[in-house]
Parts: C-alpha cells; sequence; structure tokens
C-alpha cells in the first residue's frame, strides 16, 4: 500500500499567520490503494484546481475512496474557498480515520476561519491531543484565543510550550513579549523585544512593544528613543506618532510633542501643547505651534501668544476675530479685555469684563478687571464701586485693605 501524498498545502488565516503543514510526524497517515493513488496523482497533476475539483469529487462518490480522497478533496475546496465544504470533508476523512492529524488540523483551521470558533477550539484540542502537544501553529491559535478571553496567563503558557518545539519562531516570540507586557511583566517583555531586534530584523512591532513597555516602567526618555528609531525607519504609524507626543509632551518638549500631533492628525493635542507652552512663558513657540492648526482655535493661541509677547496690535485683531466665532469664551474675553487697558479702550474692555462676568468661573477675575479698567482710565469713584462689589462677593482681608485705601483717596478727591 502506497501512502499518502497531499496534492496541495491548505492555508488559514490566523491569528500567528500559521499555516498547515503537507506532511506530520503526528497521529496516522492513511494508506491508499491504487485507485485513490491514481485519482490522487490526476488531480496533482491537474492545472487548475476546479478540475482537481472535479477528479476528487467524483473519486469520493466511489465505494473505494478512503480517508486519503476526502483529505484532498477538503484541501481543494479549501483552494476554491469553499470552507464549508471542506470542513465535510475534513469529517469525512476523520470518521474513516480518526488519528489522521493533518485532517484533524485542517479541520480545526477551516472551522475557525468560518469564525466558529467554539468548533474550532474543540477540534484545536484534539489536533494538539494528537500532536503529543507539540504542533506550534495549533498552540499559537490556542494561546491567541486564550489572550481573546482575557487570560493573559494561559496565553504566555501556550506560547512558552510553542517556543520549546520552535524557540526561534518570531511569531511565537512576539506574542510571548505582547503578553508579558499585558500581565504588566515589562523587563520580560522588553528582554523578548530585544531579542526579536538584535537577529538583524527591524521589527516594528516589537520596537513599538519595547518603547510602551519602557514607557510603563516609567523610563520616558529610553521610550522615546525607542518611538525615534521607528520614526527613522519609515514604520511608525498615527497611533506611535501620538504616543511619542504624549511622551515628549510628558517630557515637557512641547514643540517637538506638537510636530508628532500633527502627523497623527490630531489637533486637540496640538492645541494643548501650545497652551503648555503659553503656560510656561514660551509665547514664540506658541505661536509657532498655532500654525499648525485650523479653525478658530488658531486665532485664540495666535492672539494669546502676541499678548504674551508684547504684540497688543496682533493680539487685539486675533483675539477679536476668535471672539466674533466663539462668543462665549469668557477666558479669551479677559485677556482681550486686558490688552484693551492696555491699549487705552477703556470702554471695549469694561464691555468684555462685564459679558465675561456672566461665566461663575471667571467672574471674580472678571470683576477685578473692571476694577482695573476705571483706575486706569481715572474713574476712582467707578473703581471704588467695582472694589466694593468685590468685597461683598469674595471678601478677603486684603480687599478689604484695598477698598479703605481708595476710599480714603477718594475722599480726598473731594
Amino acid at each position: 500500500m502506497k501512502r499518502i501524498v497531499a496534492f496541495c498545502i491548505c492555508a488559514a488565516a490566523v491569528p500567528f499567520a500559521a499555516c498547515f503543514a503537507q506532511d506530520s510526524a503526528f497521529g496516522r497517515s492513511p494508506s491508499v490503494t491504487p485507485r485513490e493513488a491514481e485519482a490522487i496523482k490526476a488531480a496533482a497533476e491537474a492545472t487548475e484546481n476546479g478540475r482537481a475539483l472535479e477528479i476528487l469529487s467524483e473519486a469520493s462518490g466511489r465505494k473505494w475512496a478512503g480517508s486519503a480522497i476526502w483529505f484532498n478533496l477538503g484541501n481543494a475546496q479549501m483552494r476554491a474557498s469553499d470552507a464549508e465544504s471542506a470542513v465535510k470533508s475534513y469529517r469525512k476523512a476523520l470518521e474513516i480515520l480518526p488519528s489522521f492529524f493533518m485532517a484533524q488540523k485542517n479541520l480545526a483551521f477551516a472551522l475557525s476561519g468560518l469564525g466558529r470558533e467554539s468548533d474550532a477550539f474543540l477540534e484545536m484540542r484534539k489536533t494538539l491531543a494528537l500532536s503529543g502537544g507539540s504542533d506550534v501553529p495549533t498552540l499559537l491559535w490556542l494561546a491567541s484565543r486564550a489572550a481573546g478571553m482575557s487570560d493573559n496567563s494561559a496565553a504566555l503558557n501556550f506560547c512558552n510550550q510553542a517556543l520549546l518545539y520552535d524557540e526561534n519562531n518570531r511569531d511565537a516570540l512576539l506574542a510571548k513579549a505582547v503578553f508579558l507586557y499585558e500581565l504588566g511583566r515589562f523587563e520580560e517583555c522588553e528582554t523578548v523585544a530585544k531579542r526579536l531586534l538584535s537577529e538583524g530584523n527591524l521589527d516594528a512591532r516589537a520596537l513599538r512593544l519595547l518603547g510602551k513597555s519602557r514607557a510603563r516602567r516609567g523610563d520616558y526618555c529610553a521610550a522615546v528613543a525607542a518611538f525615534k528609531i521607528l520614526e527613522k525607519s519609515g514604520s511608525a504609524e498615527n497611533s506611535d506618532a501620538a504616543f511619542m507626543g504624549d511622551l515628549l509632551f510628558r517630557e515637557g518638549l512641547y514643540s517637538e510633542a506638537a510636530e508628532r500631533y500633527a502627523a497623527a492628525g490630531r489637533e486637540a493635542s496640538i492645541a494643548n501643547a501650545a497652551y503648555a507652552m503659553l503656560n510656561s512663558g514660551d509665547f514664540d513657540g506658541a505661536l509657532a505651534v498655532s500654525a499648525r492648526l485650523s479653525g478658530h482655535e488658531r486665532c485664540k493661541i495666535e492672539g494669546l501668544s502676541k499678548a504674551g509677547s508684547g504684540d497688543l496690535g496682533g493680539a487685539k485683531k486675533s483675539l477679536e476675530k476668535y471672539l466674533a466665532a466663539v462668543p462665549g469664551d469668557a477666558y479669551a474675553a479677559c485677556k482681550l479685555a486686558g490688552v484693551c487697558i492696555e491699549l487705552g479702550d477703556f470702554p471695549k474692555a469694561e464691555a468684555l469684563y462685564y459679558c465675561a462676568a456672566a461665566d461663575p468661573r471667571f467672574e471674580r477675575l472678571a470683576l477685578y478687571g473692571m476694577m482695573r479698567a476705571s483706575l486706569s482710565s481715572g474713574d476712582c469713584v467707578g473703581a471704588l464701586a467695582r472694589a466694593r462689589a468685590i468685597e461683598k462677593k469674595y471678601p478677603s482681608a486684603e480687599i478689604s485693605e484695598y477698598v479703605k485705601s481708595l476710599k480714603s483717596y477718594v475722599s480726598g478727591l473731594d
């Protein structure tokens, strides 16, 4: 009797790019009769898969059709993207020879390809048993399933088992690094990631994981270094740019952070970087970053930057444009009011502060601003009235003392 020779390799889309082997040392491989061998040979020599299907389908209807015929028919059906039929063929092959490892394995992956994960899991367990617990693609599928069920410890165990039989399997190594990361075992994760990177391959996935793991440990400079290498390699994605931006932001490198946020298309994050620069007194830097923005936020940051650097005319123009579009921004109104005081436009400053006072968060600031506007315009009586309003609403020793002093000054004018 001849041993079976499968004429095609059946591949399945599984999480770790596993594929079906053509031959196996596991389980049993069926013997074939001369008629089966002839049909399989004819199918293997067919130039088109459609013809191979015809040959094997016809053979499967014969009384002499054995496990080998059904197995090869299942492979041909998988090549034709007919997984449903392939499942039936593999099951038929296993009915005839239950210990047929490759039929069992192909059945499991075919079910997985159909999204029938529960059924696939049952068949994967049988596959693993037939392999003596050593089939790497099956182990990696089980690892992926365990991870999908948030059981990263079990997933890691499956990966470690796979690596016992294929210690250099890059998919298994990467998966192990991922599960170590998810379990918070960052130093071990980095060791595996470095191994993947030390073999002369610039693996973007390993580099990304290395950077994130370093960040989780609090080693932000080293994390930035990893992401910069990823960036220079041309393999960085938008999410990588955004993550790197967050790292740079944390380190106070706001301008560099803004560059990455721009690359990732994160306008809100660019604006946050600009505001951080304003708060740190880097007005020119904030103005430069504002150029990366679009819409009304750009005008606001331009205005605030120019106000901080002393360009009052430019600040007034930008903030007026912004408030025309977003009139309810009390903070911007207070800033513009302050600029108007510096420019001597006291009535406008008063009006802006009055509008801003409607927002409880800025009422106190607005009241002090109105008092300042009155004083700057020489209206000491009006300033006293503002000071008394502040004292009544927001009493403090300081404002009470100021009211007393201002009252004394106004009395001296009489």
